[in-house]
């Protein structure tokens, strides 16, 4: 499986493989945004925080693929120093796959006080990766 998916980055333009991580990063800030007013009691959709929680941590089990050699050019908001210090990085995507897996726990067991505490850290892990590999997005 994980030589196939090298197979897929080797015949891939950069510039579609960044427009794919864009539309990935986009949905997990949907996803987040959704989450927030379940979290903050903005809207009664309490029972649809399991469904984005695992979309979610689904998702962000994809962020280290997302950033193969070859796409740190283009149009992106990726940091050079992302890949210059990728060890670190993965580490941090890592961070916040654990604090998304705890997100999609604390979902499935409609718990409104666990879901927001963990969506909480959820956005401290995506702040802290996006303070250092994320350039602010242009307007």
């Amino acid at each position: 499986m994980a030589l196939a998916s090298f197979g897929a980055y080797a015949e891939s333009e950069p510039e579609d493989l960044i427009k794919y991580r864009q539309a990935v990063m986009k949905a997990q800030g949907g996803y987040m945004g959704a989450l927030g007013l379940i979290a903050k009691g903005k809207v009664p959709y309490g029972k649809h925080a399991q469904g984005h929680a695992r979309a979610l941590a689904s998702l962000n089990r994809l962020v280290i693929h997302l950033f193969p050699e070859g796409s740190d050019m283009g149009e992106t908001n990726a940091k050079d120093k992302l890949w210059a210090d990728f060890e670190n990085f993965k580490k941090a995507a890592r961070d916040s796959e654990k604090a998304t897996d705890a997100l999609a726990k604390a979902a499935k067991k409609n718990d409104l006080g666990a879901i927001k505490a963990a969506y909480g850290d959820v956005g401290k892990s995506c702040k802290g990766c996006h303070k250092e590999y994320r350039k602010k997005p242009k307007k």
